[in-house]
């Protein structure tokens, strides 16, 4: 699956009521597009069996900046990849 893909799939996703729920509780977030974690799981198990290169999809996804991409990304990302990347990072 391509960075467009996904990002097609979570706006079909979307849930307005959870997110005028959570606005009315104070938990808003533009960024959010209120799809409930269970839905996001469903949606990383294909994407990890679709996806040709989870890493680099995980980064696209992180870049936009949506939290509901973002979660996703924490979901399919290779966490031995993440982990050379953040050792790096911290030498």
């Amino acid at each position: 699956m391509t960075r467009d893909e996904v990002l097609k799939e979570l706006t079909s996703l979307a849930k307005p009521h959870i997110l005028e729920y959570n606005a009315r509780v104070g938990l808003g977030d533009a960024r959010s597009l209120g799809i409930p974690t269970p839905e996001l799981k469903k949606l990383a198990s294909v994407i990890k069996k679709a996806a040709a290169d989870r890493h680099t999809l995980a980064g696209e996804l992180w870049a936009t900046g949506s939290y509901d991409a973002r979660v996703i990304a924490f979901m399919v990302d290779d966490p031995r990849l993440v982990s050379e990347k953040a050792d790096g990072e911290l030498a």
